[in-house]
């Protein structure tokens, strides 16, 4: 919580006093009220960790003043710890007709930082809640903004014997659990993609290949590491591609 204190100047100011034992002899003189030095001291030094009303409406007695012309509270900067629902900023969930696997996944990768954005415009609590480095989301988020593979456009016919369709996903996959990576969760996108142009594709991998515009090559390593990473949780995953 941004705390501004300004007692000290204030009273400098506006009655020309900086003396700790001469503030507090003109609050007695005037109220009557007296309080330990070293309380007045600290008020004057440093912003109170507590707020000590009895010494604070003595002040405000003895100088007509209100807590608002020496204290202000501004919001902090908004953490994000909830989850991060990205389905109506993607607006199509599905990959595309025609649309590739890597724009689908830049599609997802901008929702998500817009999403997080949104929440809060502190790049640093972004960071954290994605699980990013602060210059690298940077980075990302400037390239997204000048991206022209984002939105899916028209290519070239497919050959016959991939299908040309929509690749639908449910709408509940696409929120981002609260100690969820945008990592995790981009890989989590991604496999759910690889499985049903699968089952789209009878589980040929030349066909999910040509279909999602994926070597055929990545998509079996992609695969053979989703094994691995599912016989072993704890494994260190691999940097998506």
């Amino acid at each position: 919580m941004p705390l501004i204190w300004n007692l000290k100047q204030f009273l400098k100011d506006t009655h020309g006093l900086r003396d700790a034992a001469a503030i507090r002899q003109v609050i007695k003189d005037r109220t009557g009220s007296t309080f330990p030095l070293r309380t007045l001291q600290i008020l004057l030094t440093d912003s109170p960790k507590q707020l000590p009303i009895k010494a604070l409406q003595a002040v405000s007695d003895a100088f007509g003043c209100q807590l608002t012309h020496f204290c202000q509270i501004k919001p902090s900067p908004r953490t994000i710890v909830t989850k991060l629902n990205i389905e109506t900023r993607l607006q199509l969930c599905a990959v595309d007709t025609n649309e590739t696997l890597n724009s689908f996944i830049a599609r997802v990768q901008k929702s998500a930082i817009e999403e997080a954005f949104s929440i809060s415009n502190n790049v640093t609590h972004v960071a954290r809640r994605l699980g990013y480095d602060r210059c690298a989301l940077i980075r990302l988020r400037n390239r997204m903004k000048t991206s022209t593979h984002i939105t899916p456009t028209r290519q070239t016919k497919k050959p016959r014997q991939s299908s040309n369709t929509q690749i639908p996903l449910p709408r509940a996959l696409f929120t981002i659990e609260p100690k969820e990576s945008l990592h995790t969760f981009v890989r989590r996108i991604k496999n759910a993609v690889i499985d049903h142009a699968l089952t789209l594709e009878g589980g040929n991998q030349s066909k999910v290949a040509l279909r999602l515009s994926y070597k055929r090559t990545s998509l079996i390593t992609w695969l053979r590491r989703n094994r691995l990473n599912k016989q072993n949780p704890n494994r260190k995953p691999a940097f998506l591609k």
